[in-house]
């Protein structure tokens, strides 16, 4: 089926990203068969990151579609979850080193960076007081507010090169077909 030139260019759609939007769907549907797949699959990731944070979100978001999927569907990702983690810690980090955010969105991720560490401050002195494992609920908040601070700051500082909004609904709709 061809696609016609008005829709290309009202949808942003060239070859290459025909291309990528088709090896992540072959390489997400293979990673369901079994755990070399997967870990395959996971390890070609790395090629996003030359497409710096815009790549390293796409990364991120993929690792986290396919850690959901129900493992009647699929291989469990807890196999190799050592590979999941270091990946994500590398593509959050990244994500970090290659910020360019202009000078309007800087208050607002200061605030949000402000009570992101509140909160994960009263995790942490909850979990003191409640957790049975408090080491490791530390460490798992810390983790899980880093990626997630990681993220915010990465699609502060390229909405203006990719609409993340219909980047999320093409991506889903081919995960959904």
């Amino acid at each position: 089926m061809r696609i016609d030139k008005t829709f290309r260019k009202k949808h942003n759609i060239n070859n290459v990203r025909i291309i990528e939007f088709s090896l992540i769907t072959i390489g997400f549907i293979l990673s369901l068969i079994n755990t070399f797949l997967l870990t395959l699959f996971f390890i070609g990731l790395i090629f996003y990151i030359k497409q710096k944070n815009i790549g390293n979100i796409k990364a991120l978001l993929i690792i986290t579609s396919r850690s959901i999927i129900n493992n009647a569907i699929g291989v469990p990702i807890s196999r190799i979850g050592i590979l999941k983690w270091i990946l994500i810690f590398i593509f959050a980090t990244l994500i970090f080193f290659n910020l360019d955010i202009n000078k309007k969105d800087k208050k607002g991720l200061f605030t949000f960076t402000l009570l992101l560490v509140l909160f994960s401050l009263y995790c942490v002195i909850s979990t003191l007081v409640v957790s049975s494992y408090p080491i490791i609920s530390i460490m798992k908040i810390l983790s899980y507010a880093f990626v997630f601070c990681s993220v915010v700051y990465g699609v502060a500082s390229t909405y203006m090169k990719i609409n993340w909004i219909g980047y999320l609904i093409k991506f889903f709709l081919i995960i959904k077909y």
